[in-house]
């Protein structure tokens, strides 16, 4: 099938079924979340940072440091979770936020 041809209804369908795709087997981000418990002080706050979507910019004013400190701790944090982008970070971070929570 040619992808440019595709019209709304079958763009719909593909969505819908990827959506489910992911309901039914979400990613498992346990083993990033475990690793994270080795992060340095000044990552772990780096990191809280990413799972709220701050820009390097914002955590930098933040933090009281530089741009180029913050892609550094940034760098050492994808390593040290075995991550690929921040956004992965941003995820991992968040979820483990949200896991962290006591239950009602």
């Amino acid at each position: 099938m040619d992808h440019a041809m595709m019209n709304s209804q079958q763009t719909l369908l593909m969505i819908s079924e990827f959506e489910r795709e992911l309901r039914e087997c979400p990613p498992d981000w346990s083993a990033e979340m475990h690793r994270a418990n080795d992060l340095s002080e000044r990552e772990e706050q780096v990191f809280a940072y990413l799972g709220f979507g701050y820009s390097n910019r914002t955590i930098a004013q933040r933090l009281g440091i530089t741009e180029r400190t913050v892609k550094a701790h940034v760098a050492q944090i994808l390593a040290k979770l075995g991550l690929e982008s921040r956004l992965q970070a941003g995820i991992v971070s968040h979820q483990r936020r949200v896991n962290r929570r006591p239950s009602s």
